[in-house]
């Protein structure tokens, strides 16, 4: 191993930035070793003497047929470790509560931005539930013309894409499955938990609150605390869970679409960039992701997984409801205080 470096020195051996220097280690070209701070990396500069030598830093192994490819971006970015949106933290973003609005509204440099509620969602062609949910999403993308949803609303040149892209998002939330009956009680339940809307549903609305507090892009007064403007976590909710909407589900879904909102390494990312870079329509840059993230080895993975653990759980649930549903301590004692030799925590015998 040879003398380590910091990362600006590491890119100024190589005659690049630091953001391609970011993407070579992301990509298996370069190895990192962690400083002695533990948050920055230093790298060895035998590595980055063998890697300068190559004509192109290539991944090793390298398949065949295979294409090396970076795009410079300023959205997000990927140092010692660390995520950031726009120069932001993105560990803090989570620590501070952001709601998913307001990240979104960073991540488009807009915000401000008014964001469609329910009622303002333009009207869906019929989806039958059969259709896998990313064909949905598909129908829903194609359906919405890109000169009315993103032709800009002051007249001026280009397109309006953070209008597009919040307009999209509500009709996506739509399509994303039946509203759950009662789903207005819970919301009152939600208002109630978090100390958000208080009164008659008929008099504040809490729904209607919370998706004001949403469309301001402005948390509630309450803080991390408190749930009002995480409006579309709360109508994702409503949609994808059978279990009652709480306040920390809710910011707990919230978080969620906060750490995926963006990163510069997943292959529908890329897929967008790729198209958006060919100046390609709004919709037919998403419907790039959207065909990407069908495939087996990103979305169909997590759908892969999920059904493991739905798997495991009914396991689990079955082998509970086998014991009588009294499972065993570690002390060989179980949950109704009684001893798997048949005595009990109070010594005395479970015939006696």
């Amino acid at each position: 191993m040879g003398e380590l470096v910091d990362a600006r020195t590491a890119a100024q051996r190589l005659g690049v930035d630091v953001r391609t220097l970011y993407a070579y280690v992301s990509r298996g070209s370069l190895r990192r070793v962690p400083g002695p701070d533990g948050r920055t990396s230093r790298y060895d500069s035998d590595d980055l003497e063998l890697l300068a030598q190559r004509s192109r830093p290539r991944t090793l192994p390298r398949p065949a047929a295979s294409i090396d490819l970076v795009i410079a971006t300023r959205v997000s970015t990927v140092t010692d470790g660390m995520v950031r949106y726009r120069g932001a933290d993105l560990a803090g973003l989570v620590a501070a509560g952001e709601p998913f609005e307001r990240v979104a509204g960073r991540l488009w440099r807009d915000p401000d931005g008014p964001w469609p509620g329910p009622s303002d969602s333009d009207p869906l062609p019929p989806l039958p539930a059969a259709i896998p949910i990313l064909h949905r999403f598909a129908m829903v993308v194609a359906a919405l013309p890109d000169e009315g949803g993103a032709r800009r609303a002051d007249g001026g040149a280009g397109l309006d894409w953070t209008g597009y892209g919040r307009r999209l998002i509500g009709l996506l939330i739509e399509a994303s499955g039946e509203q759950r009956r009662g789903e207005r009680g819970g919301d009152g339940a939600i208002a109630a938990e978090s100390g958000g809307a208080t009164g008659p549903a008929g008099a504040t609305g809490p729904a209607g609150a919370c998706e004001t507090a949403g469309a301001s892009g402005t948390a509630g007064a309450g803080g991390p605390g408190d749930i009002v403007g995480l409006g579309v976590a709360r109508r994702l909710w409503g949609r994808w869970s059978a279990q009652p909407a709480t306040a920390a589900r809710v910011r707990a879904l919230n978080t969620a679409l906060v750490v995926l909102a963006e990163h510069e390494l997943a292959l529908s990312t890329l897929s967008v960039r790729v198209a958006a870079s060919a100046r390609a329509a709004p919709g037919a840059c998403v419907l790039a992701g959207l065909s990407t993230l069908s495939g087996e080895l990103h979305g169909g993975a997590a759908r892969a997984l999920h059904e493991l653990l739905a798997a495991r759980a009914a396991r689990d649930g079955a082998a509970e409801q086998g014991s009588g549903g009294h499972g065993s301590r570690e002390d060989g004692s179980r949950e109704d205080g009684s001893r798997e030799d048949g005595s009990r925590e109070d010594g005395n015998s479970a015939e006696q």
